[in-house]
């Protein structure tokens, strides 16, 4: 008892000391939908008018008409030069692994196969780089990781020297989430290393045709800038010297793009297939317009004319064509789609595009072969057996195929997943294909009767992911077109999908395993009770119609309160009862609807943890909020003064202080260069710029590290980057991760492992060593001398009694080393005893503080 009173004099005593050596303010803080289970493999509709697209482009945009890909460009040679750097360095220990899916690949967007041996592949990815396979698609290694831009749009090998490839970079479908390219790239071994020989303003290439005949002969359609201004570097280029120079042999104008084109090198004649398309922030897309048709050359591209015969001329009314054709045969095929993307004939010319015949084409349009979501301008290809060009291939949602010169067809997809991108046809055995759709490749020996999934293949497009609290081997995440998924087992190659369509958030309660939430496209938002087996709709509560929802709809479980979940519309909806009902917790947020669609809605929400009565959120049209009484009187206040008109990507609270917040913007511009994340002290009273030395580009996710208040990681469209030193330097973090686009971020304290999603290399993890405290704890002020003594004490006052700032490194603060880490009155009372009288010394480090 006298040792218990005497500890407690002390203690008294020290508290005296700290008031009287530091007279400090006293600071306290107060503190349409599906309503049926989505199994696999189905797809929940995507209605009219809200193309996904659209959100890509908006939040890197917003709010202005275009979009700056020299600045893209710019980032990604940042982050490529950082992590040179880096690995130079010695002792860097932080490797990145990775976590798969390996079995669920993502969007492939071009395939091509050595001329001489079928079983050597290279496919290019939707935001992957290029994968390399030589045991006919059984196993990947990625090949492009290191070079321009991680879209791909086409792969050609030269018939002649199968270790000369060219490849256009940027996606040419005009689809949800297409990167711009950096021009074309050609390597002379196999794919070992990379030149880079031009066209870098087309932005987004669609075809790379070689002269079988003359390989230095090279054709490309050059597609242009997807969204924003215009651009003249469209349309058709030939280089006569492999590659080392260009000439625009076709141009119509700054908004009609190359989409297709072929070549017959016995005749000379190039078919090209133009496309009227734009897309800006004010005004509707353009997917058509009255260039929009196929023209003709027959001198290798140096004069055109409008293909006639028959075949529709150019209109308004038309959108993507696709082409393809049998130089030996002369025959030729057209597939036509509406500006709306709905498919509308069928084309075959026996001519080389002289004269046309219509085919029967009533199965396609009864099918129909775009989807009930006409996606004719995401897909759209058409491809004949070179051997026997009376074998088509119609590549739409599902594959569909003639073997009678188009008269009857048939589908064909027979399991292999939707939205088909490309094929390869071998040219000696019609039977033997391979296609390239939303899934990965396939691979077939029968024509298509029977497909086999080529996985192996990390290409998977995250959206959102999520760590399972209980199980950190347990993974989510929410993918383009394959849905929510997750590992249970933590094999990269052991990954199912949980929910259909497009996946976006995904939660684990952190108090019961069993119950989790997940969304697909738009906000359908459902729950699982039975650790994710089946799954029911749970926005029950509530008329989804009356709201906006994102694309990718925000949600939130408040760290204190596993019932409580927050689901983000234009308006903030809460439920106290796991989602049972929801009501409103918010006025609109946004600056209201906007002409456009799903836009002027909630992007962000974040629950303190050390306060579950503040919350902050953040929305598309720029605007960022708090509400530091919630449940007791919402009242919201609107922080974005000082912040720039973009749109908000995530805003982040500091795990232990309610006040001190984070936000990141999405967004690259023409002019002068903005800051893409912010720090506030003061519930976003104030906020500093701690983007010092980042490139202008978007930033989609950021973390504080629980252990140590200095130490930020942030999500960018360029990589994983981090600070030491609250922004005043960032680096890249670890190496082994591709410059690749990174869309969120999770991270699990207790063992300190870092998961980052990527669009287009699957998920990536590292664990985040906690250097910050080495060895014994106690020096809670990181002073240099690294003592522990009575200015710790003094630290650890204020911070405690005070709000004083938070100690540097929270393992070092944590004295008496219990294991959940918290920084407390034990902590105080531990020092006390091992300072004045005689007590154990503070506790050894601990990682996963």
């Amino acid at each position: 008892m006298k040792k218990l009173m005497a500890l407690a004099g002390v203690v008294v005593l020290a508290l005296g000391i700290y008031w009287l050596q530091y007279d400090r303010p006293h600071y306290i803080t107060d503190d349409y939908p599906i309503k049926e289970h989505l199994a696999q493999g189905e797809r929940p509709p995507k209605p009219p008018g809200k193309r996904p697209s659209d959100w890509f482009s908006f939040q890197r945009a917003w709010p202005h008409d275009t979009l700056s890909v020299e600045k893209q460009v710019r980032a990604t040679e940042f982050s490529r030069n950082a992590n040179a750097a880096l690995a130079l360095k010695a002792g860097n220990a932080l490797v990145w692994q990775q976590a798969g899916p390996t079995n669920i690949p993502g969007r492939i967007t071009a395939i091509d196969v050595h001329p001489s041996d079928i079983a050597t592949v290279y496919a290019g990815s939707a935001a992957g780089g290029i994968f390399k396979s030589t045991d006919s698609g059984v196993t990947w290694t990625p090949i492009f990781d290191d070079v321009g831009s991680p879209a791909i749009g086409a792969i050609a090998i030269d018939p002649n020297n199968a270790n000369i490839i060219y490849v256009g970079t940027g996606e040419a479908n005009q689809g949800a989430d297409n990167y711009p390219g950096t021009g074309i790239y050609k390597s002379t071994d196999a794919g070992a290393t990379w030149t880079y020989v031009g066209l870098a303003e087309s932005r987004h290439i669609a075809r790379i045709v070689i002269d079988p005949i003359n390989s230095q002969r090279v054709f490309v359609a050059a597609g242009g800038r997807h969204f924003g201004d215009g651009n003249s570097v469209r349309g058709v280029y030939r280089s006569d010297d492999g590659g080392a120079t260009w000439v625009q042999k076709l141009y119509i104008s700054d908004i009609t793009s190359c989409i297709d084109l072929v070549y017959n090198h016995n005749t000379g004649t190039v078919l090209a297939a133009m496309w009227d398309k734009v897309r800006y922030l004010s005004q509707p897309t353009i997917l058509g317009g009255p260039n929009t048709g196929l023209y003709r050359s027959t001198d290798l591209g140096e004069n055109w004319t409008i293909a006639g015969g028959g075949i529709p001329a150019p209109s308004d009314t038309l959108g993507r064509i696709g082409l393809t054709m049998a130089p030996a045969s002369n025959t030729t095929y057209a597939m036509f789609a509406n500006r709306n993307g709905e498919f509308v004939s069928m084309w075959r010319s026996n001519n080389g595009g002289v004269s046309w015949t219509r085919l029967n084409d009533g199965d396609l349009i009864a099918a129909p072969l775009n989807g009930s979501w006409a996606g004719g301008w995401y897909f759209g290809q058409v491809r004949c057996a070179p051997s026997n060009p009376n074998i088509i291939y119609a590549l739409g949602l599902d594959i569909w195929r003639s073997s009678d010169g188009g008269n009857t067809w048939n589908y064909f997809s027979n399991g292999v997943h939707v939205d088909q991108h490309a094929m390869w046809i071998n040219p000696n055995d019609p039977t033997q294909i391979y296609s390239g759709c939303d899934g990965g490749v396939n691979y077939t020996t029968n024509s298509g009767l029977s497909w086999t999934v080529r996985i192996n293949q990390p290409s998977t497009q995250f959206y959102a992911i999520s760590i399972d609290p209980h199980t950190p081997i347990r993974l989510y995440g929410g993918t383009q077109d394959n849905g929510t998924m997750r590992t249970i087992s933590g094999n990269p190659g052991d990954w199912a999908r949980i929910i259909g369509g497009d996946g976006f958030y995904v939660r684990v309660d952190p108090v019961d395993q069993n119950v989790i939430y997940g969304e697909a496209q738009n906000g359908y938002l459902y729950k699982s009770t039975d650790g994710g087996f089946n799954f029911s709709w749970a926005l029950s509560s509530i008329d989804y119609n009356d709201y906006r929802h994102n694309w990718n709809t925000p949600i939130d479980i408040d760290p204190n309160d596993h019932n409580t979940i927050y689901y983000g519309t234009n308006i903030l909806l809460r439920s106290i009862d796991a989602t049972g009902t929801f009501v409103e917790v918010s006025p609109d947020l946004t600056n209201g609807p906007h002409p456009r669609g799903n836009f002027g809605t909630i992007t962000t929400i974040a629950v303190a943890p050390s306060n579950s009565s503040v919350v902050y959120v953040g929305t598309d049209d720029g605007n960022v909020w708090v509400c530091q009484n919630m449940g007791s009187g919402n009242t919201w206040t609107q922080l974005d003064a000082g912040l720039p008109d973009r749109w908000v990507t995530r805003v982040n609270v500091d795990p232990h202080h309610a006040n001190i917040a984070y936000v990141t913007f999405s967004g690259f511009w023409d002019g002068e260069p903005q800051p893409h994340i912010f720090r506030t002290e003061n519930f976003g009273t104030t906020w500093t710029d701690i983007g010092t030395g980042l490139p202008d580009s978007p930033i989609n996710d950021v973390i504080p590290d629980p252990d140590d208040s200095l130490t930020l990681f942030i999500g960018t469209d360029y990589g994983v980057l981090t600070t030491a030193d609250l922004g005043a330097t960032w680096t890249p973090l670890g190496t082994g991760l591709p410059v690749i686009p990174v869309h969120d971020l999770d991270f699990h304290a207790p063992t300190r492992l870092l998961a980052a999603g990527t669009h287009g290399r699957s998920i990536f993890t590292v664990t985040v060593d906690n250097s910050c405290c080495t060895g014994q704890s106690g020096n809670i002020n990181d002073d240099s001398g690294g003592s522990v003594d009575l200015s710790d004490l003094i630290y650890l006052v204020n911070y405690l009694f005070s709000g004083g700032p938070a100690p540097v490194c929270l393992a070092s603060a944590n004295v008496n080393g219990d294991l959940g880490c918290a920084v407390d009155l034990s902590d105080l009372i531990y020092l006390v005893n091992y300072l004045f009288l005689g007590g154990p010394a503070p506790s050894q480090c601990l990682t996963g503080c």
